[in-house]
C-alpha cells in the first residue's frame, strides 16, 4: 500500500514506511487478553524509539523509503526483503513451536491453528 501512495504522491510528497518492533500499547494488551501472547516473538522497545524514528524520517532532507526503529528491526527488514522464503520458514517454525508449547491454548482466535497440531477437527 505504501508503494502506491509513494507513486501517487511523488514527487510532491515523500512517503516513508516505519517498521516498529513491539512497543507496549493497547494493541499488545488486547492481543494478550485474547490469549495470543507476543512476548518471545518480538522484543519490546521503548515507545520513544518509535517516536524518534518517525521524527528522524519526517525531518530528514530526503525521506527514507523504509525506517526500522531498532538495529534488529533493520536486520529483519533486510532479511525479509531479500530472503522471504527463509522468513516464512522461521515464522512457521516459531508459530508451530509456540502452538505445541500451549502458548495459544484457550485463544478463540487461534483455535483453527491449534486444532490440527493437536489432531482435532475444528
Amino acid at each position: 500500500m505504501a508503494y502506491r501512495l509513494r507513486l501517487e504522491l511523488a514527487p510532491s510528497v515523500s512517503v516513508s514506511t516505519v517498521y516498529p518492533s513491539m512497543a507496549r500499547s493497547p494493541i499488545v494488551d488486547s492481543t494478550a487478553q485474547a490469549g495470543l501472547s507476543l512476548p518471545g516473538v518480538s522484543q519490546y522497545e521503548p515507545l520513544e524509539g518509535v517516536v524518534d524514528a518517525v521524527a528522524a524520517g519526517s525531518l530528514s532532507e530526503t525521506a527514507p523509503r523504509d525506517v526500522a526503529t531498532t538495529p534488529r528491526g533493520t536486520l529483519e527488514l533486510l532479511v525479509s526483503r531479500h530472503l522471504p522464503s527463509l522468513v516464512e520458514l522461521e515464522v512457521q517454525r516459531s508459530v508451530e513451536a509456540r502452538t505445541d508449547a500451549g502458548a495459544f491454548d484457550g485463544a478463540t482466535l487461534a483455535a483453527r491453528m491449534v486444532a490440527p497440531r493437536r489432531g482435532r477437527a475444528t
